[in-house]
C-alpha cells in the first residue's frame, strides 16, 4: 500500500477505494515471507488510534494495512467497463496456476451441471494449441513471401542470361547452362512455395478445428448456468450463509445452500424478528450468476449490494405493515 503520514487518511482512502469484501494479498509476518490470499472481512479502522488494520477472512488477528495489497479487478489492467479480454496465452497461464493450486475434481455444481478442474484445463490447452498454430502459420506465411521474392529474383536474373545469350553468342553454352540452372532453382523454390501454401492450408485446418473445439467447451459451459432462478439467505445474526438444505452456516459464498424462491422466504422467516431490533434476523438474495461467481474482485461488491438491498425492502415493508395496523 501507498505509505502516507496520516494514518486516518490511509483509512479512510482505503475505505474509498476499495468495497468491504475485498481480495488482497497479504503477509502475517514480513513482507519477506509468502504472502496469502483470502477476502476482507468488512472496512478498515485505525486500530488503538494510531494503526490503520482491516480484518481478512481466516485471521483471527487483523492485519495492518501496510502489510496487504489489494488485488486488480480485471487482469492485464483492463477497465471493469470495457469488453476487452486478456492475451488468451496469459489468461491459459493463469487458468494453469489456478488449476495446479486447486487440484483436479468438481469445482462446482449448478442445477446438476458439473463443472470440473479438466473443462477449464480443456479451454487452457486449446487456447495453447490455437497460439501455436497460429505462430507457425504466422512463421510459414513470412517463408512464403520471402520464397516468392526469391522466385521473383531468380526469375529476373533468367530473363536477364536469356538477354546475353541473344548478344553473346560465343558466350552460348556456358549462359544456357547458367539459365539452366536457374531454371532449376525456380523449380525448386516453386516447389518448396508450394509445400508451404500446403501447410499453411493444413495449419488453416487445425485453427478452424481448435476453434470450433473451444467454441463447443463454451457452449458446455453455459449449460452450467441453473434453470429455475435460484436464491441464498443471509444471516445478520450469524454474518453467514445459510447451508444446503438449511443446515448450518457457511463463510464462503460457493459453499451457501441455494433454494427455489418460496422456500428460501419460508425459511427466512422461521426466526423472530423482535419489534426492537432495527435489522432482520435473514434477508434472501438471488444467487448470483457463474460469471460473478467467478470474479473474486466483483463477487463482494455485487454480494455486499444484493444484501443491503434486501435488508432495505424489508425493514421498509416492516414499517408499512405498521403503519397500515
Amino acid at each position: 500500500m501507498t505509505t502516507n503520514t496520516n494514518p486516518q487518511t490511509i483509512v479512510d482512502t482505503f475505505n474509498t477505494e476499495h468495497s468491504s469484501v475485498t481480495w488482497v494479498r497479504y503477509w502475517t509476518g514480513t513482507r519477506d515471507d509468502a504472502p496469502k490470499y483470502d477476502l476482507t472481512d468488512g472496512k478498515a479502522w485505525l486500530l488503538g488510534g494510531h494503526t490503520p488494520v482491516v480484518r481478512v477472512r481466516g485471521e483471527s488477528s487483523c492485519i495492518a494495512l501496510t502489510h496487504v495489497d489489494v488485488l486488480p479487478g480485471q487482469p492485464d489492467d483492463i477497465a471493469d467497463d470495457s469488453r476487452d479480454l486478456p492475451d488468451p496465452v496469459d489468461a491459459a497461464q493463469r487458468v494453469k496456476e489456478y488449476i495446479s493450486a486447486t487440484g483436479d475434481g468438481i469445482y462446482d455444481v449448478a442445477d446438476g451441471n458439473p463443472l470440473y478442474a479438466r473443462d477449464l484445463e480443456a479451454l487452457r490447452r486449446a487456447t495453447e494449441r490455437a497460439s501455436e498454430v497460429e505462430m507457425c502459420a504466422e512463421k510459414t506465411q513470412i517463408d512464403l513471401e520471402k520464397a516468392r521474392g526469391e522466385i521473383a529474383g531468380l526469375t529476373a536474373a533468367n530473363q536477364r542470361l536469356l538477354n546475353h545469350l541473344h548478344a553473346a553468342t560465343p558466350d552460348l553454352v556456358t549462359a544456357q547452362q547458367r539459365a539452366d540452372q536457374a531454371e532449376d532453382r525456380a523449380t525448386d523454390l516453386a516447389n518448396r512455395l508450394h509445400h508451404a501454401e500446403q501447410e499453411i492450408a493444413s495449419h488453416n485446418k487445425a485453427v478452424t478445428h481448435w476453434a470450433e473445439q473451444v467454441e463447443e467447451l463454451k457452449k458446455q459451459l453455459a449449460v452450467l448456468e441453473p434453470t429455475e432462478p435460484q436464491y441464498l439467505i443471509w444471516s445478520h445474526k450469524q454474518l453467514a450463509w445459510w447451508g444446503p438444505g438449511g443446515h448450518g452456516y457457511r463463510l464462503d459464498i460457493c459453499n451457501a445452500g441455494r433454494f427455489p424462491l418460496d422456500k428460501a422466504q419460508d425459511h427466512a422467516t422461521t426466526r423472530t424478528w423482535p419489534a426492537g431490533k432495527k435489522t432482520p434476523p435473514e434477508v434472501v438474495i438471488p444467487a448470483p450468476p457463474l460469471h460473478i461467481l467467478a470474479d473474486p474482485e466483483r463477487i463482494g461488491e455485487w454480494t455486499n449490494e444484493q444484501i443491503e438491498k434486501a435488508t432495505a425492502e424489508k425493514i421498509a415493508a416492516r414499517a408499512a405493515t405498521a403503519e397500515v395496523a
